[in-house]
């Protein structure tokens, strides 16, 4: 009777772990299906974000305004002609935004009258540095 109890008790258990392992590979084979391996890697002053599943990536913007929070922004693949035209634009932004600062500046301690002609030069620039990027 104690081998009985003992062979049941084995069989039992035997039974129990394969009913385990079967419901443990089903869960990993469905984890699987949905895994998305995204990865993070610092870029400078940012990071980027690479997904693995479907070759996308964003990269990490911060806002101007100190009230909204950084967004990941997608990064588009330019072609050769494209990214020319892009750094263009952005090096004109760049300019025009040095410009505005450099007026500010001079509003700010009371200059701009003093010096009318070199802050009417500016807003002359500033205006053909936006008609420039409105085309």
């Amino acid at each position: 009777m104690s081998r009985l109890f003992i062979l049941t008790f084995v069989c039992a258990i035997a039974i129990m772990f394969a009913i385990g392992a079967a419901y443990s590979v089903e869960e990993r084979g469905a984890a699987e299906q949905h895994d998305v391996r995204l990865h993070v890697a610092s870029a400078g002053d940012t990071a980027v974000l690479i997904d693995d599943t479907n070759r996308k990536t964003w990269v990490l913007h911060r806002s101007a305004d100190s009230a909204e929070g950084p967004v990941w922004v997608p990064i588009k693949l330019l072609d050769d002609q494209s990214a020319v035209d892009w750094l263009k634009c952005e090096a004109t932004r760049e300019r025009l935004v040095e410009r505005r600062k450099q007026l500010q500046a001079m509003a700010d301690k009371g200059l701009a009258t003093l010096q009318a002609g070199a802050a009417e030069k500016l807003r002359a620039e500033i205006d053909e540095l936006e008609a420039e990027l409105e085309n």
